[in-house]
């Protein structure tokens, strides 16, 4: 029977080391009220969590893996305020579902945020082939293997001009408002590429394997866009790759904000 409070205590010890494993040694936050420059919101080495002008939508987007068009109820300064944070771990933190735990914790912290997911039917794509035996004109398989080609160490060039980025370069991937420049990108990854401008799940069902050039340019924004020739994405879709994207209507997954409020600054 003596053997009961030392085995609860070292029970008890793991518990507060797996607690403290998950969730962040010390965290800065500090509101950024400066206009304009970039936003980030990554982990590095180390065990760090470093974010710069990010929203806490942002901050929720990289915690729990929802795109921002699937999370719910956000509050208008949620996405519009910004905020600079910097946290470690001790010992770091190497695995991502260990930091997003971290993160999440730090945000139930800091924000007081509650969540909790559901089911919701939502717009999603599938991108399928428009012919099953012919492809776009802008898309042809992919004649390097770019594995090796990239392991090989061989210098890259670097885009310099606008120009640079919509032409295809050997196991490069250039992208930008309207346009995609990819060498050696398979469907899967092209379909979780689209889905940025459509703001919705898109999932390749085109049944190619391999990997693929594909060029691609489209009226991202035909309301300010001068150029009215582009068409839009569905339609570049169609006529440069020999694709398709099929809406449909699913049970998709969300996350839904409960409760958030602005952290104190320290």
């Amino acid at each position: 029977m003596r053997g009961w409070p030392l085995a609860s205590t070292l029970l008890a010890m793991l518990f507060v080391g797996e607690a403290r494993a998950q969730t962040f040694e010390a965290a800065s936050i500090h509101r950024n009220v400066n206009p304009g420059g970039s936003h980030s919101a990554n982990f590095q080495r180390g065990g760090r969590f470093v974010a710069v002008a990010a929203s806490p939508l942002m901050l929720i987007n990289v915690a729990y893996g929802y795109e921002d068009y699937l999370v719910f109820n956000v509050p208008a300064w949620a996405s519009s305020e910004t905020y600079d944070v910097n946290a470690v771990s001790i010992p770091a933190a190497t695995q991502l579902a260990i930091e997003r735990r971290m993160l999440r914790s730090l945000l139930e912290d800091r924000f007081g945020l509650v969540v909790h997911r559901e089911k919701r039917s939502m717009d999603t794509y599938a991108l399928v082939r428009e012919k099953p035996d012919k492809l776009g004109p802008q898309m042809h398989p992919t004649t390097v293997d770019c594995k090796a080609f990239l392991a090989s160490g061989r210098p890259l060039p670097t885009p310099d001009k606008a120009a640079d980025f919509e032409r295809l370069q050997t196991c490069q991937r250039f992208g930008g408002s309207g346009s995609l420049a990819y060498s050696g990108v398979t469907m899967s990854e092209l379909a979780w590429t689209l889905h940025w401008s459509l703001r919705a799940t898109v999932i390749d069902r085109t049944g190619l394997e391999g990997a693929f050039d594909v060029l691609l340019k489209w009226n991202e924004d035909p309301v300010n866009n001068a150029d009215q020739s582009l068409p839009l994405l569905p339609t570049a879709v169609q006529e440069q790759l020999g694709l398709k994207l099929e809406r449909r209507v699913e049970s998709t997954d969300v996350l839904v904000i409960d409760r958030i409020r602005r952290p104190d600054d320290n």
